[in-house]
Formats: C-alpha cells, structure tokens, sequence
C-alpha cells in the first residue's frame, strides 16, 4: 500500500473585480467598480478623508496544524503595510512594514517615497515555514523594496485564519485602488 499526503491548499487569483464579487466580503467604504477594487472613497462627491475599508476573502484559511508544521503561502498584502503617513510610533517617512499584532511595524524599509496618482505598484507577501521567514515585496517603475521578518506563526495566528486587504485615509486623502489579487497556500496533513 502507498499512503500519498495529504495536502490542505487554497488559491485564488482575482485580475478584476465587479460588483457581488464571489468570495470576497466588502466592508466599510470598500467597493468595486469597472473591473477596480477600491477600499477607500474615491469619487469626486465623496469627503475622501476618513474613509475606511476592507476586503476579506469568505472562507478561513488553515495556516497551520495543532500537530503539524506551519503552511507555506504567498499572497498580496497579507501582515505588510503600506504607510505614507507618520504617526508618533512610526518612523518619520514613508514605509514599508511588518506588523504583529500591533499597528507599529517590527521590521520596515525606508526610502519609500510617495507614488504619484496613477502608479502601480506590484506588492506580495510570502512566508516560508522551514525558515519562519515572512517576507513583503513591492516594486514601481523600476524601484525594489523588500523586508523580512523570522516569525512562528502558530505564536501569533490561530490556526484558521482570515485574510484580507484594508486600507485608511485618515485626514489625508489617498486612493487605494487594487487591480488584483491572488492568493496561494498549501499546508500538508
């Protein structure tokens, strides 16, 4: 007899998004419109400033098991932030960070600068369970930015999680416009 593993893997790939978008939650201001995934206001008769938004894909993703290791995955803006605005517990220019439990980054990249209106950016985030390495990337018009972080996962995730995107403007006005999304993970049983 030959016992083949058994492998708990989930992926998604989202190139556009249209209204009632199967499988991802809306909240807040978040909305999509001609094929674009915004999560803040963005028309011209909306007040821009304070808007809050986020997009969840429906179902729990198994990110580790109580007797087994931890999944690898990749996925776009999973535990990273994006931040062009400094806060008191920020460093004091625009970054990339890691962020664990917490709304301050235990690992950032700086030299960030501000991306004009229009541009887009190509960001992803990985993780590696043999080396607990989590790691976000991101690149513009030929700029490269990258990070990484040795995190357990089963310190600090439960083991089915919730992953998503969410973005603020707080009293700055921004657009926060995703093109699209993909998602990939494979945890062994």
């Amino acid at each position: 007899m030959i016992l083949l593993p058994l492998a708990n893997s989930i992926s998604f790939n989202y190139n556009s998004f249209y209204p009632n978008i199967g499988g991802i939650s809306l909240e807040g201001d978040a909305f999509s419109s001609s094929g674009v995934l915004h999560l803040t206001k963005n028309g011209k008769d909306d007040n821009l400033t304070y808007s809050v938004g986020r997009a969840t894909y429906i179902l729990p993703v198994h990110i580790w098991m109580a007797r087994q290791e931890t999944t690898d995955f990749t996925s776009i803006s999973l535990l990273s932030e994006f931040d062009s605005y400094p806060n008191s517990w920020d460093p004091p220019y625009n970054h990339i960070g890691i962020n664990i439990n917490s709304i301050e980054s235990v690992a950032y990249c700086t030299g960030v600068g501000i991306f004009p209106t229009g541009t887009v950016v190509n960001a992803w985030v990985s993780y590696d369970s043999t080396s607990r390495t989590l790691s976000a990337f991101a690149n513009s018009e030929g700029e490269n930015f990258s990070l990484s972080r040795l995190v357990d996962l089963r310190e600090v995730l439960p083991e089915w999680a919730t992953i998503g995107i969410s973005a603020a403007t707080g009293a700055s006005i921004e657009l926060h416009s995703i093109l699209s999304w993909e998602f990939y993970s494979s945890l062994e049983n």
